[in-house]
Order: structure tokens, then sequence, then C-alpha cells
């Protein structure tokens, strides 16, 4: 998850560009061993000093994607988590610090109030004057129904696997149809690709023998709910059809997903 949301001592809501001391807050549900934090390279001229629950966090070299960054791993715990960053500047708009692990996000923001954290031309952004970050074991299962920024995933840029098992009664033509899908779709059946869409309509025909199958659908999101901070639909989140397709190119409905 980018971190975006920081408080001052206080509890306040405070502006990463001016605050020179900040904070992030956030709960575990259960001890986490593997969360790692990623920092861009260039925020530590500023004297940045981060520290976890009062320890300093030691950091190493890395990239994010093609950008030069710092990483610390720290060990989890349960219950209320503090990130202080002490420095002596403020940070640029654009400069995206990571949280990640195995985990859900779920965001609980007071939806009264809300205070402007950066403007330019005609874009504002604001921030909840209160909110939560609660983080609990990641789910293994998605629903086709509901994007899976909604199920745990909000700031998740990357790719997800829905597996399905499918049994053909007959040999045939079918065709597969994902009603709402976001953005890159491929389709293997017993591991063999069938078809690959970007845009829709997401649709693939396929042929296959009679009996028991494995489907797999790879779905790929953009960039925009990591870098943007914005809970862009992702995943399958209208689920889907399979129909068999008849000599006459009539379409028989075969079964849902």
């Amino acid at each position: 998850i980018p971190l975006e949301y920081f408080t001052a001592e206080s509890g306040e809501a405070v502006n990463k560009e001016y605050e020179k001391d900040m904070r992030f807050t956030f709960g575990c549900g259960v001890d986490f061993k593997d969360l790692r934090l990623f920092v861009p390279e260039k925020c530590f001229g500023c004297g940045l000093k981060v520290k976890m629950d009062g320890r300093v966090l030691a950091f190493t070299q890395t990239r994010v994607y093609d950008e030069e960054y710092m990483s610390a791993q720290f060990e989890g715990g349960t219950g209320e988590r503090v990130l202080v960053f002490e420095k002596t500047g403020g940070f640029d708009p654009s400069d995206r610090i990571f949280l990640t692990g195995d985990f859900d996000a779920e965001i609980i923001a007071e939806p009264q109030e809300y205070k402007l954290a950066h403007a330019y031309y005609n874009f504002e952004l604001y921030i909840p004057e209160k909110a939560k970050v609660l983080l609990s074991p990641r789910r293994k299962r998605l629903k086709t129904g509901v994007s899976w920024a909604k199920q745990g995933q909000p700031f998740y840029s990357g790719q997800a696997k829905y597996s399905f098992d499918v049994n053909f009664e007959e040999s045939g033509e079918y065709s597969l149809t994902l009603d709402r899908v976001r953005d890159v779709a491929e389709v293997y059946i017993d591991g063999v690709l069938v078809g690959k869409k970007t845009t829709y309509p997401y649709i693939f025909p396929f042929s296959r023998k009679a009996g028991a199958a494995v489907m797999e659908i790879v779905v790929t999101n953009s960039l925009g709910n990591a870098f943007e901070c914005y809970l862009e639909d992702s995943g399958i989140y209208g689920g889907g059809k399979i129909d068999k397709i008849t000599s006459g190119e009539k379409r028989e409905n075969y079964g849902e997903m």
C-alpha cells in the first residue's frame, strides 16, 4: 500500500510536502513477519530517519520499477504500530512510500471531514482528517463479482489468477465471455493459452474435447492503484459465462462463473 495519510504527534492529519516530522499509524490483526518499507532514495537527502515503534530502521538500496529506492524489513507485531518519519524538509507530492507484505488492507476513513493535501492546475487532492488502516491475513480466494480493490487490495497493482474446474459434457466450439474485467485478461485451459484481451469485449472462443478441465484466468491491472493511490476496479468484477457455439453460430449458455 502507498503511504499517503500521515499525522502529527497530536493525531492531526498533516501534509507530507511541509511536515518535518510525521507518522503513519496502522493496526495489525496478526503478527506479520515479512513487512517491508520502501522509501525513494532521494527522500533521504533531507536527513530522513525512520523509526518503527521507536526503533530506527536500517535501509539498503533497491529499486521499485525504474526508480532508486531504499528498503527496510521489520518484524511484525499485533495491535497498533507506528512508523515515524523524522526529517529536516518536506517530501515531493510524487514521492511514493510503500508498505508491503502478505496482507489485506482495510481503510476506514471519516467521510465528513477532509483537508486539502495537494493542488496543481485544476487538480486538488484531499485526505481525510481521520482514518484508520487495518492489516489482516491476505485472503486466498477472490469473488468474481467484486473488484479485488474492494476485497482487501485497494492499492494493489499486479496480477491475480482465478482458477475454475470445468466439465465439458461434449466436444465442440465454446466461447468464454467476461462481462466486467480490468485490465488485461489471459485465459488458459489445462495450461494452454486460449487468448489474451486488453479491451472490451472480453470474449475468448476456443475448441474443447469432452471431459474435465482446469480453466485459469490471469488478470493484470494498471499501475494506477499503486502510483495514483486510488481505488480503481481491478480483476474480474462482473462474473462471466461459457457458451457452446452451434454450427449455426447460435450460442447455448453452458454455465456461469
